[in-house]
């Protein structure tokens, strides 16, 4: 018997090509989705807001990402959804009521950063609402105590500014200063970018939720050398889009420079149905519902999910 085929190596090469399968899926598809549901449901709260990005968001950012906040408020299915796993939009009016703002009148939120080796250097979010923008500052200043740790680092204590027609920014002074440059008609708007282009085309612009970002190379450091092989290249942006109707249509986009999207995305589904069976509940649910495209160098992921599996999927991740 040689080593090549002996139970132990075998075994090995399995594990190997299983742990490929699972990185591949939480790369494409997890991490948008855990991403979606931290901020779509556990934050809270675009058409809206990818018209708000390309008014306040400068060519130097790197991440871009949006929520339309008018749509989440006003579908009672999200409502219900929300207050099911720990978010009541209802308690979230009250506070904002606070500052004399509807939460009605809020229209979209965009942020955007620069990323650093592993994390974001700097970022900026701004706030389109219905309602008077004194009102709105102090709206604003209530949100920043929602985001994330990593986004509220920057946003303390920083300054706000309004801007006409309803719109306040804050966030990082120099990255404020230049997205107040763009809102003004005086600096460069988000412009081309290699990578994030790609991505933002593939996913739904017009989603209640969208996110475009390079992978923080400390990330891209940890891929094992077997998951870059099957990828065809060293992975550079993703991101993700949610649409909400009865269910849920998720968009994961992962772009690859000098690979082949789709011979990346005919591989993937030729190793997700191979070790399907080894994977979790959850995922196996995703990938039943997962179409697998690729377009130049980007593969795309769309996974549709009712509403039951919607509910069941967050109900599984607590």
């Amino acid at each position: 018997m040689t080593l090549v085929n002996s139970p132990s190596k075998r075994r090995l090469l399995t594990d190997q090509r299983g742990g490929a399968a699972a990185w591949i899926l939480a790369l494409i598809v997890l991490g948008g989705v855990a991403f979606a549901v931290y901020w779509f449901v556990i934050r809270k709260p675009g058409a809206e807001s990818s018209g708000l990005a390309a008014r306040v968001m400068p060519a130097e950012v790197d991440l871009v990402g949006g929520i339309d906040i008018a749509r989440v408020v006003s579908d009672p299915k999200i409502r219900e959804l929300a207050k099911a796993n720990g978010s009541d939009i209802g308690a979230i009016e009250a506070e904002l009521a606070k500052s004399g703002v509807n939460l009605s009148d809020l229209k979209a939120l965009v942020f955007g950063g620069r990323m650093g080796a592993d994390t974001l250097k700097d970022a900026i979010i701004a706030l389109e609402a219905n309602s008077d923008t004194k009102a709105l500052v102090g709206a604003l200043e209530g949100v920043v105590t929602m985001l994330p740790e990593q986004l509220k680092a920057f946003m303390t204590g920083a300054r706000v500014e309004a801007l006409e027609g309803g719109v306040v920014l804050t966030g990082s002074g120099e990255l404020l200063d230049l997205a107040l440059k763009v809102a003004k008609g005086q600096g460069k708007a988000l412009a081309a970018r290699p990578g994030l282009d790609e991505v933002r085309s593939a996913l739904d612009m017009g989603a209640i939720l969208w996110v475009a970002s390079p992978i923080p190379t400390n990330l891209v450091a940890m891929l094992p050398g077997m998951v870059a092989s099957q990828l065809g290249g060293t992975p550079s942006h993703f991101g993700f889009s949610v649409s909400i109707s009865d269910g849920a249509v998720l968009r994961g986009a992962l772009h690859i420079p000098g690979a082949d999207g789709a011979k990346v995305a005919s591989s993937m589904k030729l190793l997700f149905g191979m070790f399907k069976s080894r994977l979790g509940e959850v995922n196996k649910t995703l990938i039943d519902n997962l179409d697998l495209t690729g377009e130049g160098a980007t593969v795309i992921a769309k996974v549709t999910l009712s509403q039951a599996q919607v509910s069941d999927i967050l109900a599984k991740s607590k």
